[in-house]
């Protein structure tokens, strides 16, 4: 016999999967317990209380539910969304969609990790802009625990993908020109709206990929990438 504590957290929808004709499995990202899987019952019928439009990419809620210390699957008792500026800009669907993808390659079960998620959180109570999701998928890095060493930038250098470093100096293939080194740094410094062209997005976009690629073991591409790309 296993107890069965009830919780009430905020939480952040990160992918839902179908389970069957009328249920799914979805990943949420919850304050107080980390990323959690929960079996949402269903969802498809008219009169469902937890719709399919309540579990959008990085949806913002609020749960009741009940954590089990044996097996994957949670239950959640009560959902109640809760508003974000994102909501009123449906143009940024994709880099949505393209962030929860970023975060359940990245996060680990059930470890709790209050700076991202309050970073996440806070980010979509703020109106997106036009390189968000680049930018956003730059600066996790600093929560997942692999970011590049700041200190080491200097006008000219490169970023090494595969040091984490910034150098004049790179002797093998994975590294990001200059210019686009220069806009990096200033993506971490918080700045916004530097543009790029589509061919510069592609290259910065291609950087990042491969930095998580080689920092983050398993780490796989997200499927939106190239719907990403097309705009």
């Amino acid at each position: 016999m296993f107890l069965c504590k009830v919780f009430t957290s905020r939480a952040i929808s990160i992918r839902a999967t179908p389970f069957s004709d009328s249920s799914m499995v979805c990943l949420f990202f919850t304050e107080t317990h980390g990323p959690l899987s929960f079996l949402i019952p269903s969802v498809r019928k008219a009169k469902a209380k937890i719709t399919t439009a309540m579990l959008q990419p990085l949806a913002r809620m609020e749960i009741t539910f009940s954590f089990k210390k044996t097996g994957s699957l949670h239950r959640v008792n009560e959902l109640v969304p809760l508003p974000s500026a994102w909501d009123f800009h449906p143009e940024h669907g994709v880099s949505r969609l393209f962030l929860s993808e970023i975060l359940s390659r990245s996060i680990r079960d059930e470890l709790q990790d209050s700076p991202l998620f309050h970073y996440v959180w806070k980010l979509m109570e703020e109106a997106p802009f036009d390189e968000i999701a680049l930018q956003t998928a730059a600066k996790l890095t600093e929560f997942l625990g692999f970011i590049p060493d700041l200190d080491t930038y200097e006008p000219g250098a490169r970023w090494d993908l595969r040091e984490g470093r910034f150098s004049k100096d790179i002797l093998h293939p994975y590294y990001l020109q200059e210019g686009l080194s220069a806009v990096l740094i200033r993506w971490f410094l918080g700045e916004r709206d530097l543009k790029i062209t589509a061919d510069e997005r592609s290259r910065m976009f291609q950087a990042i990929m491969d930095y998580y690629r080689l920092h983050l073991p398993g780490f796989s591409e997200p499927k939106s990438a190239a719907l990403l790309l097309s705009f």
